[in-house]
């Protein structure tokens, strides 16, 4: 995998890579990322078509999945901590 470019978007980190004549976009943000993959002869085919592929309309659209996948996580560990039953063993 090549890295083309990056560059922010916000509070999104935005990496462009290619590979076997793909092009994937990589938007991450805090410890969440999600990748758009595109197929040779789509529109966007390197980093000038991507960078005008993430618009500020789809960068706010990612921003509210970025919450709705920390609510997830966060639901999800809270649960597991909270079933937990792992005790230290007692020591004398």
């Amino acid at each position: 995998m090549r890295i083309l470019d990056t560059f922010d978007k916000g509070a999104t980190k935005v990496t462009v890579m290619t590979m076997n004549n793909r092009i994937s976009i990589k938007f991450e943000k805090d410890m969440m990322e999600v990748t758009h993959k595109f197929l040779d002869g789509s529109p966007v085919k390197d980093a000038t078509t991507a960078q005008k592929y993430c618009t500020d309309e789809l960068i706010s659209s990612l921003d509210n999945y970025f919450m709705l996948m920390d609510r997830q996580r966060s639901s999800v560990v809270n649960d597991m901590v909270a079933n937990d039953d792992f005790q230290f063993e007692e020591l004398i």
